[in-house]
């Protein structure tokens, strides 16, 4: 993997964990909140 591809999957990965952290630590969530940021992610 060279470093441009290294540093798109980074980026991506971060966002998604952000996401996701930012969802969970709301509390007020259901299985389908989650699938946005996973959608985006897939799509990177």
């Amino acid at each position: 993997m060279n470093k441009t591809k290294k540093g798109k999957l980074e980026k991506a990965l971060k966002t998604y964990f952000g996401e996701i952290h930012g969802i969970y630590t709301g509390g007020n969530f259901r299985e389908e909140s989650f699938y946005p940021s996973l959608k985006g992610l897939t799509e990177e």
